[in-house]
């Protein structure tokens, strides 16, 4: 996993990615951080719109985000923002989402910061809309509605349409992406993890099979 906030640029995305690629590893993840951690200073570009373009330029690489705060972004913007990855990738994206814990970068960047209690009641909440159960649940996000009481408009991810033929052949056929799941399953619920820093990941492979979540989860 990259610390993507601490001034990776476009360029050390791509060499990253194709050395990942050639080396046979599994996987890129990135952190979703729009503030620098490590450094006195550095930039740092979108995470899904990085995913998006390193998406277009490998064949065989999972990709996703170790881990995008639900304190980011509406639900259904981040469940349309990982289907567009996944058919630009041919399905191969995994959709990490935590709590939020960057204070800093949520004052920096006027995102509300919620207290512990209510930022993981809304993580709980993004979840639900995004993975298990998008079109029945109707959570509250900080008091204002965020269901979708009609998922008919989503696109279907990559693996589950048959639209147009499939770029990429090494990358294996994927039944559904979660986020698109009609109904509640034990099998699709994602796996959770609490790293060192206090935040709470959840990751969702796209391919619903058993799998335990890539090393670089631990941090």
């Amino acid at each position: 996993m990259i610390e993507g906030q601490e001034g990776v640029t476009w360029q050390d995305w791509v060499r990253l990615a194709r050395l990942v690629e050639d080396h046979g590893l599994e996987g890129l993840f990135r952190s979703d951080d729009y503030t620098v951690i490590i450094r006195p200073q550095a930039g740092a570009l979108d995470a899904w719109t990085t995913l998006a373009g390193l998406a277009a330029i490998t064949e065989r690489i999972r990709l996703g985000t170790l881990v995008s705060p639900a304190t980011f972004r509406h639900p259904s913007v981040l469940a349309r923002m990982a289907v567009t990855v996944d058919h630009i990738s041919g399905g191969r994206v995994d959709v990490g989402m935590g709590a939020g814990w960057y204070e800093r970068e949520h004052s920096e960047h006027g995102f509300p910061f919620l207290d512990p209690r209510q930022r993981f009641r809304l993580f709980a909440e993004q979840v639900e809309i995004v993975v298990l159960d998008r079109g029945r649940v109707r959570p509250q996000r900080a008091g204002v509605p965020t269901s979708r009481a009609d998922g008919a408009a989503a696109p279907r991810s990559e693996a589950s349409s048959t639209a147009r033929p499939r770029r990429h052949r090494q990358a294996p056929a994927s039944p559904r992406l979660p986020l698109a799941s009609p109904t509640r399953s034990t099998r699709s619920a994602p796996r959770t993890t609490s790293s060192g820093s206090g935040r709470s990941a959840s990751i969702t492979r796209a391919p619903m099979r058993d799998a335990t979540l890539p090393r670089s989860a631990s941090r």
